[in-house]
């Protein structure tokens, strides 16, 4: 609830503002969007005095004026449809954009950070985001706002020609449908308070679902009996509000319903009595009905709108809250020199209350591999992963990292212990994003032992990650990452204990390739062996 305390002293108008960001790019599309819905409404605003004029040439007996008053409006009808099915695949297109370049804009600060402890206990928030709030933002200026712009054209044209009919209908109708606005304002800031507390509960159940999943020992004891009461009692702060929000609604419902009633009530009298002193036919009565019914679904609809622009502004805030999260300055530093070295000068890192690494230097010259060893929970992968950059700067204590010889973060790969296989093809496993030629992928998969597994793919490079590859030994693991880092052309390459936990012929062939690497680059290992003592150029202990 702290991170929205700064976004709640915004106005909806400052929101909307900062929605705009994603769309503006569409602002042709949006007019012309603007302009069919405009036109649409107008062709629309001539069913009712239609419907009229069919009431009364039934009545009048006038089958012939009745033919063609169906006839305009089915041709009415029919060049509606047409213009609601283009008016659809341009918003579909504005809000396809948009959403792009939010989400976009969106991983792109995930990545950019790309800091462990930016992520760590907001993952849950961090899903929710993508998988409704991005929407809701981008659907603002696509839908909502053109939708509250269309409909004030409407209004004006409807209340025009139920002016016409009737004014007494007319005056009844405005003052009759102030009175659900009213409703939807207070409505909308309860239920607004209520989104935050379920979105609250959402994620904080999500968040302990999460973090639990994995803890085998919560089967044990006591454990099992009181994690599921813990669960228990987060679903029933789920439905509680739930519950609530379901009264909110049908009290909502009630209210509308009885200031319906009346108002119907009330312009019905007075149409009626046009109707007995003569100054309306039957068909006029029916168009003024069907007017005052657009008009008061008009401005209930304003009353809606923001209501829920006011639980939109939840996801706003949400949104908002992620992409403007302080980011911190790199741990590393980059210099243009001539000679490849990478240098740690008095570092200092912990997580928490914890001293992870205690005023360390260091240097590392290129080309040559270097070893970074230690006992399990001294810090090995922690100083890697400073070195690679993936640490948040706040748990840094004192100290930099400073890297030279004309390099940037993007000539330095990492392997981690752990390889990430997503569900895309074995090229883009291997490559992530590198444009390699298949020839070199060949050569490197072959100088790594894999060249048997290659040959059982059905779709070679293009074959699709399933069991299959995810079904990969430990060691068959360890030579796809080597194919994966041989192949991606780095001048530093970081391993994190690559050679745990595999058999000897793999070590072998891992040990030949470290070797041949190190001879033309900079190659740093985390460690636990002595696999690669005697070709290292030195090493550090954590």
């Amino acid at each position: 609830m702290a991170m929205y305390a700064k976004m709640k002293k915004e106005n909806i108008l400052s929101k909307l503002l900062w929605c705009w960001q994603f769309t503006r790019k569409e602002m042709l599309l949006v007019y012309i969007s603007l302009l069919l819905s405009i036109v649409l409404s107008y062709l629309y605003s001539f069913e009712p005095v239609l419907t009229g004029s069919l009431m009364d040439a039934l009545s009048l007996g006038d089958f012939s004026s009745f033919i063609t008053t169906l006839v305009v409006l089915f041709i009415l009808q029919t060049c509606g449809l047409f213009l609601s099915l283009l008016l659809g695949r341009l918003s579909f297109t504005i809000e396809k954009r948009s959403t792009l370049r939010c989400e976009s804009l969106f991983f792109s600060s995930i990545i950019k950070r790309k800091r462990y402890g930016f992520l760590k206990g907001r993952e849950a928030e961090v899903l929710n985001i993508i998988k409704s709030d991005i929407g809701v933002v981008t659907s603002i200026w696509t839908t909502t706002i053109p939708g509250l712009i269309t409909s004030l054209f409407t209004l004006f044209i409807v209340s025009w020609r139920l002016i016409v009919l009737n004014t007494y209908a007319f005056i009844l109708t405005i003052v009759f449908a102030i009175f659900p606005i009213v409703v939807y304002q207070i409505a909308g800031k309860k239920e607004r308070k209520l989104n935050v507390d379920a979105k609250t509960f959402g994620d904080n159940y999500i968040s302990s679902i999460q973090s639990s999943i994995n803890a085998s020992y919560l089967s044990t004891g006591n454990c099992a009996s009181f994690f599921k009461q813990f669960f228990i009692s987060r679903l029933e702060d789920n439905y509680s509000v739930s519950f609530k929000k379901l009264n909110l609604s049908q009290n909502t419902r009630i209210a509308l319903f009885f200031i319906n009633v009346i108002t119907v009530s009330a312009i019905y009298f007075f149409l009626g009595l046009g109707i007995y002193r003569g100054e309306n036919s039957v068909g006029d009565f029916m168009a003024a009905v069907l007017f005052s019914q657009q008009i008061r679904n008009i401005i209930n609809g304003y009353g809606s709108v923001y209501k829920n622009l006011l639980a939109q502004s939840v996801s706003i805030d949400r949104v908002k809250s992620m992409l403007e999260t302080e980011t911190h300055p790199d741990i590393i530093s980059y210099y243009p020199l001539e000679k490849l070295e990478l240098s740690a000068h008095f570092i200092s890192f912990k997580y928490d209350s914890k001293m992870i690494i205690d005023k360390m230097s260091f240097s590392f010259e290129a080309p040559g591999l270097y070893l970074i060893k230690g006992e399990n929970g001294s810090g090995k992968t922690t100083l890697i992963n400073l070195i690679a950059g993936l640490l948040e700067n706040k748990g840094l204590q004192n100290g930099r990292i400073t890297i030279s010889g004309c390099i940037s973060s993007d000539d330095l790969l990492l392997i981690p212990s752990s390889l990430f296989l997503f569900p895309s093809t074995v090229r883009d496993n291997l490559l992530w994003g590198d444009k390699v030629d298949d020839k070199v992928l060949l050569s490197n998969i072959d100088n790594v032992g894999l060249m048997s597994w290659f040959m059982d793919l059905k779709d070679g490079f293009d074959t699709i990650i399933d069991q299959k590859v995810i079904g990969l030994s430990k060691g068959q693991m360890i030579r796809f990452a080597l194919a994966s880092a041989l192949s991606r052309e780095r001048k530093i390459y970081l391993f994190d204990e690559i050679e745990s936990g595999i058999d000897v012929s793999s070590k072998e062939m891992l040990r030949k390739t470290i070797a041949q690497l190190s001879k033309s680059k900079l190659v740093i290992i985390v460690s636990h062996s002595n696999l690669f003592d005697d070709i290292s150029k030195g090493e550090i202990n954590t």
